[in-house]
């Protein structure tokens, strides 16, 4: 019986999903902050993509059920914080290459976000070719508007 630890599916589901959301991977370190966002975007397509799918085909049955989101589970299972960007975002202003106190957090979010909605709306890994455009095409125009960085 599968409930011997979990009192219902609910539970199983949600545990599975912060188990499976819990461990990041750790942060690239290129030595440049679009380096590290390409990598860490290349990243999530190799190690999260496959895994994602199965979660978003089978998680409307969980939401129905409790009312809690995919997205919920995940801020639970990352304290609302995504740890690699973070980590990419705190080398990229020792290097002087990002001031994150002038650039909302709105933005700072916005490669993970778009590469979000890539996927979520084709269920396959986001081609490289997408992914070098969020970052040079949007993240970093975005950034260098706030900074006065080219």
């Amino acid at each position: 019986m599968l409930y011997r630890r979990w009192p219902a599916k609910a539970e199983l589901v949600r545990a599975a999903v912060l188990h499976a959301f819990g461990d990041s991977p750790e942060a690239p370190d290129t030595g440049s902050l679009r380096g590290d966002l390409i990598a860490a975007l290349r990243q999530a397509n190799s190690t999260r993509a496959v895994m994602a799918v199965q979660l978003l085909t089978r998680v409307g049955d969980y939401y129905r059920a409790t009312g809690v989101s995919l997205g919920d589970l995940v801020d639970q299972a990352t304290g609302g914080r995504n740890p690699v960007l973070q980590t990419i975002y705190e080398r990229a202003a020792a290097r002087g290459e990002l001031d994150p106190g002038a650039v909302p957090a709105r933005v700072l979010q916005v490669p993970v976000d778009l590469f979000r909605l890539e996927f979520l709306l084709t269920y396959e890994p986001v081609p490289d070719e997408t992914i070098r455009q969020i970052v040079d095409d949007v993240f970093l125009p975005l950034v260098a508007a706030r900074t006065g960085r080219a």
